[in-house]
């Protein structure tokens, strides 16, 4: 075996044999395609079953499928190697062979792959003809083959002129770049209100915004519990798109993430040089961050899992990039300032940023023989001054106050004592098993990286390995939100240093093949991902202008347009309190209300409920999670004697009131004080008004 196992012989009967299973695969297919418009007969033995017994007898033609798909396979390869027994030593056969094997098997796999949707969606249409198409191409690409590999020749070999090549990339990445934007934006507010009645969405953006658009002070009077920049950012940019609302909100969500994308596509288009591998790396990263089952029904529920979260690395990372090309001192003097413009705009993200400069700037000292150890130290300085610049600007004085980062950093700190914590196990216990083994997969990928680019840069000082490190060591940083919080939701929503590595890894493996090959390849890449893109569940249903489910929205709309209108309370809101005032309401949709009734929140800890559908019989949560919230609440309330209190009636009288209360404590403690302190004044729709004792 030694020797001569992999010689031409054997590359030409593997030549063979592979022709073989593609031709028996093909011929399979048509053979059960035909046969799956003849009726199977009923044997006469069936009837003679019990009527109960006859639902376990399943009629199939699998067996015999199998038979024959066994038996075309081998009588195949024993007539192809009878036909070609005096080529069999030519050196070339399986050469020869190559373009109509993979010809062959790329027309297979789109019919496979078609079929396997049909089965997996119950037969839609666009798999229905795509099966056909592939099956059709795949007869007609047979009869014609001669002119087919002509045609295959012309195309490996032909080369796009410059200014065409040019206006189909930027054709394509406008394309995939609009294939998250949702022409009518009430599609996606009706699927976020009908799964997720808004709540991620208040607390990560609505509620701090509104309350900042009222004039209050983030975390002084207002709790904002992941930045102190995107909801003022977010207020700001709402005006200029019209005014403040939830559309506008998600419309600039939607726009911002696009944004950042087509800035990732230049960035990689600048670091690979390929605008295949970076048209791969773009549609894969859309694919995996918007289209997971980790944010069914649709990713703007969850807005930390959206590229909102890390904006300014795009363009830190090109800093970081220039940095390891030029190992000079002034790109890690552009990347400390975005630093610090992260570390203002979310903390979190921001520090791991600064795991990425302090790796940097160790590298940068020794590649220099620690010559210039003062000045790398000094840069390490300039993210928190130019963090601590910013928020004096919207901040002022406040900035120096220890109350004001207490508060700042409380939610932090119930993150980190295990508040909203999950298992690594989580994904098994729901069944992920692809999202589980991702989950360890990702880190090791990042962790294997970065130790091989350790010693590829201390050995060799490959400035292309040291931009792996600082790749893989923001990876890993990134990677807390899943280590602490392992849900689906959270391993793909930091997925974005994963495709650098990936695309390094590619790159590397590319890099030993011919022009040609790896143009082919790089091609392959770019239709096999835009295909798994185009045709995911969630994808499909997704309301992008290229939809293809054809879901009718109407009933959902109904039920979206009736139940988040809230005029009858707020205008019992409006009438009994007075402009500017600042109104302590217990409700779901606290935020739209307020919004509705143009009033500011009273409560530090806006909103005060997780909401649920008005017409629900559960208490989804309250945000008073330690017993120092509601201390604080309770103290706001003594202290500064609100005449008027609103409350959801379902919360405060009915059925269901007693056993809200006795559910959840700190709500329990609060409607005593509550109960002690105010009195039944008017009610609107959903709301009951309290006035003071």
């Amino acid at each position: 075996m030694g020797r001569g196992f992999f010689d031409k012989n054997t590359f030409n009967i593997i030549a063979l044999a592979v022709l073989s299973l593609v031709e028996s695969l093909q011929l399979l297919i048509i053979v059960v395609l035909v046969f799956s418009f003849i009726a199977i007969p009923i044997p006469a033995l069936v009837y003679k079953f019990y009527p109960l017994t006859q639902y376990d007898v399943h009629l199939k033609r699998d067996m015999s499928f199998y038979h024959l798909w066994i038996a075309l396979g081998i009588g195949l390869q024993g007539l192809l190697i009878f036909l070609n027994r005096q080529r069999l030593g030519e050196d070339n056969l399986w050469r020869k062979c190559t373009p109509y094997i993979c010809t062959m098997a790329a027309i297979l796999m789109i019919q496979i792959f078609a079929v396997f949707k049909m089965l997996l969606w119950g037969n839609p249409w666009w798999a229905r003809d795509l099966f056909y198409f592939g099956l059709g191409f795949g007869i007609l690409a047979r009869i014609f083959w001669p002119e087919c590999r002509r045609l295959l020749a012309l195309i490996w070999t032909f080369s796009i002129p410059r200014g065409l090549r040019i206006l189909l990339e930027a054709g394509g990445v406008g394309i995939v770049s609009m294939l998250i934007f949702a022409p009518d934006l009430s599609k996606v507010l009706t699927r976020m209100f009908s799964y997720d009645k808004f709540y991620h969405l208040d607390s990560f953006i609505m509620s701090p915004a509104w309350a900042h658009h009222q004039g209050l002070v983030l975390n002084k009077d207002i709790c904002s519990e992941y930045s102190l920049i995107i909801p003022i950012v977010f207020d700001g940019l709402m005006k200029l798109a019209g005014g403040f609302s939830y559309a506008h909100a998600v419309g600039t969500m939607i726009a911002l993430s696009a944004i950042y994308y087509l800035l990732l596509y230049g960035l990689w288009r600048y670091w690979t040089k390929s605008a295949w591998l970076s048209f791969f790396a773009l549609v894969v990263s859309i694919k995996l961050q918007f289209f997971h089952w980790g944010v069914v029904p649709l990713i703007w529920i969850y807005p930390s899992a959206t590229p909102i979260r890390y904006l300014p690395d795009v363009v830190f990372l090109f800093f970081i990039l220039r940095f390891t090309q030029s190992i000079s001192l002034r790109w890690l003097l552009f990347a400390a300032i975005v630093n610090g413009l992260a570390l203002a705009w979310i903390m979190d993200v921001g520090a791991y940023m600064y795991l990425v400069l302090l790796t940097a700037t160790a590298a940068y000292a020794y590649h220099n023989n620690l010559k210039f150890l003062h000045k790398a130290i000094g840069v390490l300085l300039i993210p928190g001054l130019v963090a601590l610049g910013v928020l004096s600007v919207f901040y002022g004085p406040l900035i120096w106050q220890g109350g004001f980062w207490q508060n700042t950093s409380e939610f932090a700190r119930l993150f980190l004592q295990g508040w909203g914590a999950l298992p690594i196990t989580d994904g098994l216990n729901d069944k992920q098993f692809f999202a589980f083994c991702m989950g360890f997969v990702i880190p090791v990928v990042y962790l294997a990286t970065l130790l091989y680019g350790m010693g590829m840069f201390i050995y060799r000082q490959s400035r292309p390995h040291l931009f792996m490190i600082l790749v893989s060591v923001y990876g890993l940083g990134l990677y807390h939100y899943f280590i602490h919080r392992s849900g689906v939701t959270s391993y793909y929503a930091v997925v974005i240093p994963l495709i650098f590595v990936l695309l390094f890894w590619i790159q590397a493996c590319l890099e030993s093949l011919t022009i040609q090959w790896q143009r082919g390849l790089k091609i392959f890449l770019c239709v096999w991902a835009l295909t798994a893109l185009m045709t995911s569940f969630l994808f499909l249903y997704y309301p992008s202008p290229l939809n293809l489910s054809g879901y009718d929205w109407s009933q959902e709309k109904l039920f979206y347009v009736k139940n988040f209108d809230f005029n009858q309370d707020a205008a019992l809101i409006d009438s009994l309190t007075a402009g500017g005032e600042s109104v302590p309401l217990i409700s779901s949709f606290e935020t739209k209300i307020l919004m509705q009734a143009n009033r500011r929140p009273f409560f530090y800890y806006f909103p005060m409920m997780e909401s649920e559908h008005m017409q629900g019989d559960k208490l989804r949560g309250i945000y008073l999670h330690t017993y120092a919230r509601l201390e604080r609440t309770l103290n706001q309330l003594q202290d500064q004697k609100p005449a008027h209190l609103f409350i959801q009636t379902r919360l405060y009288q009915g059925p269901q009131a007693q056993g809200y209360e006795d559910s959840h404590e700190g709500f329990k403690l609060l409607m005593a004080f509550i109960r002690m302190h105010y009195q039944y004044q008017a009610q609107g729709q959903y709301l009951t008004a309290l006035i003071l004792k």
